[in-house]
Formats: structure tokens, sequence, C-alpha cells
């Protein structure tokens, strides 16, 4: 994740420091929608904490995991012109990914699953054009989904929602019928998310679990310009 951290920020200051000697972004200008592919890396980390625990017991464990998913999205915003070189793009995206991961406690029997779905994004990205139908940009974006865990110890749980923020590149080009492409990498990473009321070994609910999320990702949209 560190090594896609510091790509994007290269990135990111290489299309700011760009400047274009052919550059009409009116090709950009209007209302959008697209659809698109992408492959999704997530990777989770976890740490469980039983203040009730043995002496024989561990008061607190740490996990991690990870999984690959494929994924679809739709989308739709607004193209809006900065002049002849620039322009920013102001839109929202549904993913509705369905990515789940499994982890098991072979010796006490148990199993929890973590489902992570349905990720609507808002964003805003700055594009610069590098010639007269393409253009580099950067997005910015907030991201909500649902989460849910599920398992042994869990039928009690409460668990927090899901949000973060994202951040990418890529390349834009567009034709002169209006239909357009866009390639983007990018790396969201997700605020803590808290669960508590988790069985513990006293046979109450006091057992909490803090989850760290990060999902990279690549994708491809297609779309139209009206």
């Amino acid at each position: 994740m560190n090594i896609l951290k510091k790509t994007i920020g290269i990135l990111a200051v290489s299309t700011l420091c760009m400047s274009s000697a052919i550059a009409d972004s009116s090709a950009f200008r209007g209302i959008y929608v697209g659809v698109g592919v992408s492959a999704n890396g997530i990777g989770i980390d976890g740490v469980y904490k039983d203040s009730t625990a043995s002496s024989a017991g561990t008061a607190e464990s740490n996990g991690s995991i990870g999984v690959v998913e494929a994924g679809a999205h739709g989308e739709i915003g607004y193209n809006l012109a900065l002049g002849d070189s620039m322009f920013v793009s102001l839109g929202a995206s549904l993913t509705p990914v369905d990515a789940t991961v499994k982890a098991n406690n072979v010796t006490k029997s148990k199993q929890v699953k973590a489902e992570i779905s349905d990720l609507e994004t808002y964003y805003i990205e700055p594009s610069v054009m590098i010639s007269d139908n393409a253009a580099l940009y950067l997005k910015f974006a907030i991201i909500e989904g649902d989460f849910k865990a599920s398992g042994n110890d869990l039928d009690n749980a409460s668990v927090g929602g899901l949000e973060g923020d994202t951040m990418g590149v890529g390349l834009k080009t567009v034709t002169d019928g209006g239909l357009f492409v866009k390639a983007e990498a990018g790396l969201t990473e997700f605020d803590t998310i808290n669960i508590t009321n988790i069985a513990d070994d006293a046979g109450t609910n006091t057992a909490t679990s803090q989850i760290d999320a990060e999902m990279a990702y690549g994708s491809l949209t297609v779309g139209f310009i009206f």
C-alpha cells in the first residue's frame, strides 16, 4: 500500500505541474453518465479485546486478512470548464461490490465473517488537458458503504458504519461524438470500524473489536457526455 501511495503522490504532482500546448476543455463540458468495471484489493486489520479473559486466555489478539474482488459501477456527474486547459468534474458513483472475508479460530472452533458492500462515492476531479481530446486528472472523494460482521459471539454485537476517503489519478479521453473513456487507479482508506457488545469469556457482552480497512483499486469507465 505504501508504494501505491507514493506512486499516486508523484503522479499527482506531475499532473498539477503539467502544461498543455493543445487545449480545449469544451470537449468535456456537460453532464455525463458512465458504467465501468474495477478490480478491488481489500485489506483488513483487526484487534479484539476481552477484559474478562481468564489467565489461560488472551485479553487481546490481532489479525489481518485480504481479498481481491471484481466489481462494476455506475456514475453520473457534470464537467465544469475552468478555462481552455482545465476543467473540474463533480460526480457520484455507486459500486455494488460484495466483498466477503472470513477468519477462523481453529482452537476455539469459531468463525467471523465480514462483508463490505454497496459503496457510494462522491467526488471531485480537477483535470488538465494534455491534448485536444484527453486529460489527466486527480480524484478526491468521500466514500460510504455497508459493513456487516457475523459469526460466533456476534449475535448481539453493534457494528459501526463504513466511511472513508479516496485519492486517485487517471486519464480521460473523449471522441467528437461525446463518448468518453476513463482509466483510473487509487486508494481508499476507511475510518476505523468499531464493533461492541461482543460475547466475552464471562458470558456477558463487553468484548470489543476495532477494524481498519484499505482498498486499492483500478477501474475502467465508458460513458457519454451530453
